[in-house]
């Protein structure tokens, strides 16, 4: 496990994937020959992410997948992200549905789009109607389904009596 720690200075004002305002960005763990999954809530022009991506890509990281809740896409960032694909700085970007995208993003190789509309038409009718959203948060039930329809599997014991 790795953690990539960044600090900001609110001070500046970054408007292009170039200029970002992070201030100072530590990699606590090794990544080398790792798949990193990286998690972000918005990508404005990508220079966080980018900035991420090639720190990460420079430890040694084999694969790099990142995940945004809100891919805004600002400014130039489909050029820089389409200069890095090709870079093999990273393999793919996961983002969700709550931003409409044009189709030439949606078309990009390196972009794949986790739907979240549902959810959030469940989550709003339950607000709606006083209920709890816990439910919806609680993926346990999802689990099970998956697993209930996967081939049996002998796995062996991990932990035998004798060693």
């Amino acid at each position: 496990l790795a953690l990539l720690y960044k600090e900001r200075d609110y001070s500046r004002i970054s408007r292009n994937a170039q200029d970002t305002n992070i201030s100072k960005a530590r990699l606590l763990g090794s990544v080398e020959g790792k798949t990193v999954f990286m998690a972000d809530d918005i990508l404005g022009t990508g220079g966080t992410i980018l900035n991420a991506i090639r720190i990460i890509r420079d430890m040694g990281a084999k694969k790099i997948i990142c995940a945004v809740s809100l891919p805004l896409f600002s400014g130039e960032a489909i050029k820089h992200f389409d200069n890095a694909y090709e870079e093999r700085a990273f393999d793919y970007i996961i983002g969700t549905n709550a931003v409409t995208l044009p189709q030439s993003i949606l078309n990009k190789p390196w972009y794949k789009t986790a739907k979240v509309s549902n959810l959030f038409a469940r989550t709003i009718s339950r607000v709606h109607h006083n209920r709890s959203v816990s439910p919806l948060l609680d993926n346990s039930v999802m689990i099970q389904r998956m697993l209930a329809k996967q081939p049996k599997i002998e796995s062996p014991d991990l932990f035998p009596d004798t060693l």
